[in-house]
């Protein structure tokens, strides 16, 4: 609920047009705001000015920048030396888990399961950015229409209400015994908040609530909460979190290794594996149970995740970034686990990220990856400066004198396919304007035509479409094309994605766009397995100055050479603009894929998108073999 501007709040902070009043308390006053082009934005102000609360604003926001975009709500900027101290971030069109359960009661079924999952993935990822949430508590969960955003960590906290007096941090009910024992927050802190605050969905009610404040503290030291309304197996999880020895319980990770893959506990998966899988599965609508989409819909289908399953390329008419079944191993139940087969799509995406302007360094930065599945994925650093005609230590030649824009020659390699779609096909998209490859596209054939210089693909909302360059088989590729879509980007918005390597029953390396509705636009690397789905191989990224809208044309780059192991890199840019150097570099070695394949694109459009259909244009595409 946003309440009216009171008489002493001020009209604008900065470039930002206040609207109403989210919310208030001992920290600071939340508002409604509007940012320079029109997005809806919450800025909170903090009430403390002198310079040691700006000074530990500042020290603060440095580190929450490093933590990856899983649940929860996106930093936008902060403004900490002004007269008003203030922090800008995402807007969660939602209410907070506190209110959800006052006004309508506990939380069941599906709603609780996301809620578990979504939370855990949050805290997995700001405590791998070594950032410590310090005041986990109902109030600072919001459940948004794309899942649970974690939200109000890293920031200065306000001596007042939430302060007691020996200097504690945090909401009284949510304190642990070592901070009232006079130890700081930690990790494990947050952990035993997060048992409660799954305690208070569950039940409607504190586990230690009590007369007074004394009452309180004393049960939190003492006293063990009746866990019988926990659903099994979230209650063991739940039991092990509220430990009194913090050393005894379990890490965030560990909580969301439990409860999204119970049998192997996560073994084999990194922690950008388990919160990416994470954010995922807290996305996915309570009681739908499908393949979802990157909104959080599903495939109607179910084929998402069988890419040799369907359509005459063997690509499925479903999210290009749909993931096979995984299991959730907990469900409400009469105290037996309930297997849910369910798919994860696209991170960013559906969930909040937690980014600032400049997201994990901005362009040109290395994301982060680490060890998982059966291959290995690490970060490489990209390289950085301006793209030039000469080797780059990346070992590519930026465009000069190709058969099409953003074409480029790698030493030792080729221009195997170049396509400006300079021909009229009424199905399908026919053969190259080189003459080299044929187009094999998805089902069915006449949402793919080519007129006015460009290939068309018509994507109706929540499907998917394919297309691939057939006889393409190499170890090394470079490809690029130009895309835009007709219409803007609604619901979980339009997904493009850039094939790079494409190993038939096996799976394939790719770039994903997401273009969100807000005009966000996200980029991944992605390893595709066939029978497990998709993985993200390292943090998406935000990429900054770059807007998505109707018509408005931006290129993609994927670029996959060697293999054991193989580098997988991307990039995304408006066109008109200068080429960026490489925005995310990873390297992996999953076995199956260290073989020569193909390349192509897919399609998406989200299933809560309310266009009908969408029509995204390609044009100017360049494959080239790059050595590998």
């Amino acid at each position: 609920m946003v309440a009216p501007l009171a008489p002493e709040d001020p009209p604008r902070l900065g470039e930002f047009e206040l609207l109403g009043r989210l919310g208030e308390g001992g920290q600071g006053i939340v508002y409604l705001a509007r940012d320079p082009v029109g997005q809806r934005v919450a800025v909170k102000v903090l009430i403390r000015a002198d310079a040691e609360a700006r000074a530990r604003l500042a020290r603060e926001l440095a580190a929450v920048e490093s933590v990856a975009p899983f649940c929860t709500a996106r930093v936008l900027t902060a403004v900490p030396d002004g007269p008003r101290p203030y922090v800008v971030s995402e807007f969660v069109d939602g209410p907070t888990l506190a209110e959800r359960v006052h006004e309508h009661g506990p939380l069941r079924g599906g709603e609780l399961e996301r809620l578990a999952v979504g939370t855990t993935t949050a805290l997995a990822a700001i405590h791998a950015a070594g950032v410590v949430h310090r005041d986990f508590k109902p109030s600072n969960v919001l459940l948004g229409p794309d899942g649970p955003r974690v939200v109000d960590f890293g920031i200065a906290r306000a001596d007042g209400v939430t302060t007691m007096t020996s200097g504690l941090i945090g909401t009284p009910a949510y304190l642990t015994p070592e901070q009232l024992g006079g130890s700081p927050a930690s990790p494990a802190s947050d952990v035993f908040a997060w048992a409660g605050t799954m305690i208070f969905a569950a039940t409607g009610t504190s586990p230690f609530a009590a007369a007074s404040v004394a009452d309180v503290l004393n049960r939190i030291v003492t006293h063990e909460p009746d866990l019988s309304a926990v659903p099994p197996p979230l209650r063991d999880s739940v039991a092990a979190a509220l430990e009194k020895d913090p050393s005894h319980r379990p890490t965030a990770g560990e909580l969301l290794s439990r409860l999204i893959d119970p049998v192997s506990g996560g073994r084999g998966r990194s922690i950008v594996e388990l919160t990416s899988l994470g954010s995922r599965l807290a996305a996915e609508p309570a009681g739908d149970r499908g393949t979802p989409d990157p909104a959080g819909g599903r495939d109607p289908a179910g084929t998402a995740g069988h890419e040799d399953t369907a359509g005459p390329t063997g690509e499925p008419t479903a999210p290009p970034s749909a993931r096979a079944p995984v299991f959730i191993g907990w469900a409400a139940g009469r105290g037996r686990r309930r297997a849910l087969a369910v798919a994860a799509a696209l991170v960013a995406v559906v969930v909040g990220a937690l980014t600032w302007l400049r997201p994990f360094g901005g362009a040109g930065s290395q994301a982060s990856s680490g060890t998982g599945g059966p291959g290995t994925s690490s970060a490489s650093a990209p390289t950085s400066g301006p793209p030039s005609a000469s080797p780059s230590s990346s070992g590519e030649v930026s465009p000069s004198g190709s058969a099409s824009p953003g074409a480029s020659v790698a030493p030792g390699g080729g221009l195997r396919v170049s396509d400006t779609f300079g021909r009229t096909v009424s199905t399908g998209f026919g053969t190259t304007d080189d003459g080299k490859r044929h187009w094999s596209v998805g089902v069915p054939e006449s949402d793919y035509s080519v007129d006015g210089g460009k290939g068309r693909i018509t994507t109706s909302s929540g499907t998917g479409s394919s297309a691939y360059l057939d006889g393409v088989k190499e170890t090394g590729t470079d490809l690029g094309f130009t895309f835009a879509g007709d219409r803007p980007p609604t619901g979980g918005g339009i997904y493009v994605t850039a094939v790079g390597r494409r190993v038939p029953a096996v799976g394939s390396y790719r770039a994903h766009v997401s273009l969100r509705p807000n005009g966000k636009v996200l980029l991944q690397l992605i390893r595709y397995e066939a029978g497990r789905g998709e993985i993200d191989l390292a943090q998406p990224l935000w990429v900054p100055r770059l807007t998505a809208g109707a018509g408005i044309a931006m290129r993609v780059r994927v670029q996959v050479t060697g293999t054991s192991p193989t580098t997988i890199r991307g990039k995304v840019w408006a066109v008109g603009a200068a080429e960026p150097d490489w925005l995310l570099s990873v390297t992996d070695a999953t076995s199956g894929l260290q073989v020569p394949g193909g390349a192509g694109l897919l399609t998406f459009l989200s299933r809560k998108a309310t266009d009908t259909s969408v029509t995204v244009t390609v044009d100017d595409l360049a494959l080239t073999a790059t050595p590998g």
